[in-house]
């Protein structure tokens, strides 16, 4: 036996979630309590209950079939399966809620640097650094706190390493995967059974006599912090290892103090300068609780040791270098054309979004939608309006989209450090947008020239013929914001899909990538972008409830209509209502949007025309159509039928709103 057919005998009513592929963690606070983490995120398992004699039975089965012990005498355990899968528990007196058991399941997914540069992680630009350091023998240190991937660097990194070379893995707990044909693996030992502790310490200190090319060491965590530190001055280069801390600052703070936990005399500032002059790479990974993302910030090479020195010769300093890219948003290549101005295009996106940012939201916090339709994936993060507005977070966006993604901001802003882009975290409603999808240039131009509506800010042109116009708005609440975006819908033309007031928008300056051809997206001022108006300023009447069409159309086909210049979401919403007065199971209706959108429609009459696009996310394009009639005509949908899928996190989010 290799893995967890070990211990399920003893964990029946969990054996589900262990071998759940999804689950990378599973935690039992007591008999009554248990979580796993599955994403990135934890979840509460409801209605699993086991008996505290029952558990304490398996805690002690478990550790004798992994050759170790748990009593009052010993309560720790501290194990791994054969397959690098970790058990550990605690039990009362110390424990005091109760038996706390943990499994972190070990995961054999080899990834590599092309993963991190297709969730944005990295860029291919650091990517090809991070090869190179490798290559050229510099010693690297990764820092980050619990879960944020730093051994999971650490293994990418490592294959790099040439095959010809002789490395020497040292380690707590063998986690490192490594593809190598030389390769000596050493692993600490805790004292058990009258064995013996081996500690890591003693194991560095026993490597050097087996010749090794590199030495790789799991994690810096005492005093074996000391005997790398003299190995890396006498020359032995080419080392990487990990430090468990939430800052560049605080992971040459925590190398230093680990050096000094050798009980070695040495001034604390002496142990600095010798850090500064060992290191050429100082790798730091966070981990942001609103994505299930890792993000890097580096200093390499002199910029390293620069930093180093001034933390020594100024122990107040802040920790920010020049050099150091914000986190998540790594150097990025430029591939921007440079063309159509004096500026480049990269610049040019870089100046309308620095403008609008400072006109409309300086101090806030923004939400930035990243969505490659090709492959499906999706990033969403909320950052500081500064922040986004900044160079290196510009070069990140302009990379994605260079390379296949559209790009979205919000409308309106968001609490700080939210988790999300829900109503629930909307801070305020900054604008109302109108989101013209057909007839561009006939109702655009009957918005300008209508009195009914003020003059708006921006008018955004997002893709051939289509347009987004804006007003700056104070005094709305999101309902009532939402209300007077249905009413601007009914009287101009638009989507009807597009009022929700958690809504993104194209970027100006960036490419829509919906087109065989890219289109630049645009924007323009039609008012002072100081001028903002309040809700009395919109006289435009509120939407009336929609008249049953006398047309009949079925199920397989909802969204064809006799609609004159109706557009698809509006048929579609159309087809909703009119089978929700009906009577019509929702569940039903949602089917048959959900069909016809899933592929594109032709007209039958013009094959090369396509009369409706297919949706990404069909699915969840018609949940929200229905739910939106069903808001209309007042209804309240079952408990048992489904609503609208939830915004999800980080690999499977769901889609909330730009199809422009």
């Amino acid at each position: 036996m290799t893995g967890f057919e070990m211990i399920l005998p003893f964990l029946r009513p969990i054996q589900a979630h262990i071998l759940d592929p999804d689950v990378s963690e599973i935690m039992v606070n007591g008999p009554e309590q248990v979580f796993i983490e599955r994403g990135g995120y934890l979840e509460h398992i409801d209605g699993v209950s086991l008996n505290e004699k029952s558990l304490m039975v398996a805690v002690k089965n478990i550790a004798r079939r992994l050759g170790d012990d748990i009593s009052e005498e010993k309560p720790i355990l501290d194990s791994r399966l054969p397959d690098g899968s970790r058990v550990a528990a605690v039990i009362p007196p110390c424990s005091l809620n109760g038996i706390a058991l943990t499994i972190r399941k070990f995961n054999a997914r080899h990834f590599g640097i092309d993963d991190l540069i297709r969730i944005g992680t990295i860029t291919e630009e650091l990517a090809d650094r991070f090869a190179d350091a490798v290559r050229t023998r510099k010693n690297i240190l990764i820092s980050g706190g619990t879960g944020t991937g730093k051994t999971t660097l650490l293994n990418i990194l490592a294959n790099f390493i040439p095959d010809g070379e002789r490395v020497l893995v040292i380690e707590d707990t063998a986690e490192i995967q490594i593809r190598t044909s030389n390769l000596v693996r050493f692993e600490a030992r805790r004292a058990q059974n009258g064995l013996p502790a081996v500690t890591i310490r003693e194991l560095l200190k026993a490597s050097l006599r087996h010749r090794p090319d590199r030495i790789l060491l799991g994690e810096i965590r005492g005093g074996e912090a000391f005997d790398l530190l003299q190995l890396l001055n006498t020359g032995h280069s080419g080392t990487l290892s990990t430090v468990h801390a939430n800052s560049a600052h605080q992971a040459l703070s925590r190398f230093t103090t680990c050096v000094l936990q050798s009980e070695m005399d040495l001034p604390y500032r002496g142990i600095k300068s010798n850090i500064a002059d060992s290191l050429n790479l100082l790798v730091q990974i966070e981990r942001r609780l609103l994505l299930r993302s890792d993000f890097v910030r580096l200093s390499s090479g002199s910029d390293a040791h620069s930093y180093a020195r001034r933390l020594i010769e100024d122990e107040k300093s802040s920790a920010q270098t020049s050099n150091v890219a914000p986190l998540g948003h790594p150097e990025a290549s430029s591939t921007a054309q440079q063309d159509e101005t004096p500026l480049s295009r990269a610049q040019a996106s870089e100046e309308a979004v620095r403008r609008y940012i400072t006109e409309n939201a300086q101090d806030d916090w923004l939400a930035i939608f990243v969505r490659n339709s090709e492959t499906g994936d999706v990033v969403q993060r909320v950052s500081p309006a500064q922040r986004i507005a900044g160079s290196d977070y510009q070069r990140w966006l302009r990379y994605m989209n260079a390379h296949g993604s559209d790009v979205y901001m919000s409308l309106n802003t968001f609490r700080d450090h939210a988790q999300g882009r829900t109503k629930a975290d909307l801070k305020e409603i900054r604008h109302l947008y109108l989101d013209i999808d057909h007839e561009g240039p006939e109702r655009l131009a009957a918005v300008l020239s209508d009195d009914t509506a003020p003059t708006p800010n921006y008018v955004f042109n997002t893709s051939p013929g289509k347009f987004q116009v804006v007003w700056r708005v104070e005094g709305f609440g999101p309902d009532e914001a939402e209300s007077a975006l249905r009413a601007l819908v009914q009287r101009f033309g638009g989507d009807p899909a597009a009022t929700d007031s958690t809504r993104v928008f194209r970027l100006p300056g960036f490419s829509n990538k919906k087109y065989e051809q890219d289109f630049q997206v645009t924007i323009r001022s039609e008012a002072p972008p100081n001028l903002v108006y309040r809700p009395e300023d919109f006289r435009v009447p509120s939407p009336e409830r929609e008249q049953s069409p006398t047309a009949s159309h079925s199920h397989r086909e909802p969204a064809r209509t006799n609609g004159g210049n109706l557009s698809q979401s509006e048929r579609d919403l159309a087809y909703a209502i009119r089978h929700l007065k009906a009577g019509d199971d929702p569940d039903e209706i949602i089917r048959a949007i959900a069909g016809y959108r899933s592929v594109d429609q032709y007209d039958k009459r013009n094959p090369a025309r396509v009369s409706a696009h297919k949706k990404p996310k069909p699915q969840y394009y018609a949940e929200l159509t229905v739910t939106k009639a069903m808001a209309n005509l007042g209804i309240t949908r079952p408990a048992q039928a489904k609503a609208p899928a939830p915004a999800e996190k980080f690999g499977g989010e769901a889609e909330l709103g730009p199809n422009r």
